[in-house]
């Protein structure tokens, strides 16, 4: 979990790797409830 400026609520933050790229990917979501594993399928 994490905070933004300008945004009242927190966000979770998940670190992609292993996707072919050189750095890991970010995905940043309101959604705390869903698995990354889903949540990394849905924004591929």
């Amino acid at each position: 979990m994490t905070t933004l400026k300008g945004i009242s609520d927190k966000v979770r933050e998940i670190a992609i790797r292993g996707i072919g790229r050189d750095e890991p990917t970010p995905l940043i979501t309101n959604d705390v409830s869903t698995p990354a594993k889903t949540l990394f399928a849905r924004y591929a």
